[in-house]
């Protein structure tokens, strides 16, 4: 799906990390992902 998205010239924010999906992986991330999907304001 990136690179259907990068193709299409979309801005993508793509980040893989290695783990399960539970909690312990995507703790550290999810605020990341937020900030990119919200923006932040100024």
């Amino acid at each position: 799906m990136r690179d259907v998205l990068l193709a299409k010239r979309y801005e993508v924010h793509y980040q893989e990390n290695v783990g399960g999906h539970d909690y312990l992986s995507w703790r550290g991330s999810l605020a990341d992902g937020l900030l990119a999907l919200m923006g932040t304001s100024k």
